[in-house]
């Protein structure tokens, strides 16, 4: 819609079962899923976007009337329609748990399915801009370097040494720049 995006889907076939999921974004808190999605800056510049919230839109800014359970109903006609008769079954743990479930939930599956790649972090804090090169292989962080423009530098590598082997995960920002706002705490910065 007006090169906005309101849904992403995936498919998968597991145990007989084929399985199409995915989101459809009836009213989104925009706002917060700016926060939460961070895609790469300069595949944005490249494609024009300004922010995560520019390129996507909220199915009720285009029918404001339109709910989940209306899209729900919506979608079960159509696919009806398209396919003949079907019986809508709704999974959940409580009648089905995938066989490799307990695949799905490690996190060597999760991120470690990944070519090698570069990232920085950045984020200021209290103590000035710090800036992280992280360079990912597996899922693992293989070398990490930290530049900052504080007034209190000292030699990194320690620091940077203790996250080697980590794994790169929603949770690891968080912990690296509070491992790095404690460090800097605790005078063991120059």
């Amino acid at each position: 819609m007006q090169e906005q995006k309101f849904s992403g889907h995936a498919f998968y076939a597991e145990d007989g079962h084929e399985f199409h999921h995915g989101t459809l974004m009836v009213n989104v808190d925009l706002g917060q899923l700016g926060q939460v999605l961070r895609p790469s800056k300069l595949k944005m510049q490249a494609k024009g976007i300004t922010s995560v919230k520019s390129r996507v839109v909220n199915l009720q800014q285009l029918a404001p009337s339109c709910t989940v359970n209306q899209l729900i109903d919506l979608l079960a006609t159509s696919f009806a329609e398209s396919y003949g008769d079907a019986q809508l079954l709704k999974y959940n743990n409580g009648n089905y748990i995938p066989s490799q479930l307990s695949l799905y939930e490690d996190s060597k599956w999760l991120f470690g399915e990944s070519p090698k790649y570069d990232v920085m972090l950045e984020r200021r804090t209290s103590q000035g801009l710090i800036q992280a090169l992280l360079y990912v292989e597996d899922g693992l962080i293989q070398r990490i370097k930290i530049h900052t423009d504080s007034l209190r530098t000292g030699p990194y590598e320690e620091l940077e040494q203790q996250f080697n082997g980590k794994v790169f995960d929603l949770h690891f920002e968080d912990q690296l720049f509070g491992t790095i706002e404690d460090w800097f705490e605790s005078g063991s910065s120059s």
